[in-house]
């Protein structure tokens, strides 16, 4: 009995340091492209990561789960999108060429993305509802899952053409225990939610330039009988 009120104390201990008034600071990282794949033929990139992509900090509650439910994060998401759709591009079109503006200069592609929603939280219902109520602390030690979602849009060009918007919908979960959550695993799902975001974005960049390649290519029979 005093080792169940002991974990109790700890428990609800734990949960009031978390309704502080400072923002919890997250700051992700993008592991990057760390596979081979076949690059595009000759193919030029040019990636416009405006400062305030570059710099994108988004500060907001969970939005969903009880855990940290009062507590605001501040989420450094800016720089590891950018790192990330760097390297995931760059596996598929080496010659990519990155900065905060429009160059002018001629590319078979041209994307500027834009974070449009992050969403992220702990799926804890159970552990504090029918759980709690009839096992107590023991409920701590129930499986709970951290998940992060974000929602990355993307302007692509191909040569110099009219721009299509492109969403990608980037998303990771992990499995833990709820009595062991930190705010590392949050990190780490958010991490993994936009690597698979970039990875998405790149896939997006080579299926619509390998599209308009292929249209294009369709069209030269047509052109040269009318000449």
């Amino acid at each position: 009995m005093k080792t169940a009120t002991a974990t109790t104390i700890c428990l609800f201990l734990g949960l009031s340091l978390l309704s502080g008034c400072s923002p919890i600071i997250i700051k992700p990282t993008s592991a990057g492209q760390k596979l081979h794949v076949t690059p595009a033929e000759k193919a030029t990139a040019q990636i416009i990561v405006t400062n305030n992509f570059q710099t994108a900090v988004l500060r907001q509650k969970p939005s969903f789960g009880k855990s940290w439910a009062v507590r605001e994060f501040e989420i450094y998401a800016g720089q590891p999108m950018t790192k990330g759709i760097i390297s995931y591009v760059s596996a598929v079109i080496p010659q990519t060429r990155v900065g905060n503006i429009n160059d002018g200069k001629p590319a078979s592609i041209r994307m500027q993305p834009s974070i449009t929603r992050l969403d992220f939280g702990v799926y804890d219902d159970t552990v504090h509802g029918i759980k709690m109520a009839l096992f107590g602390p023991l409920a701590t030690l129930a499986d709970v899952a951290v998940v992060s979602s974000i929602t990355v849009s993307t302007d692509i060009s191909i040569d110099g053409g009219p721009q299509e918007s492109v969403e990608v919908i980037g998303f990771s979960s992990k499995k833990i225990t709820f009595l062991t959550i930190s705010e590392t695993d949050v990190e780490e799902v958010i991490g993994s939610s936009i690597d698979d975001a970039c990875r998405q974005i790149a896939d997006a960049a080579r299926e619509r330039l390998t599209r308009d390649r292929q249209q294009a290519h369709s069209l030269e029979p047509q052109a040269l009988a009318t000449q």
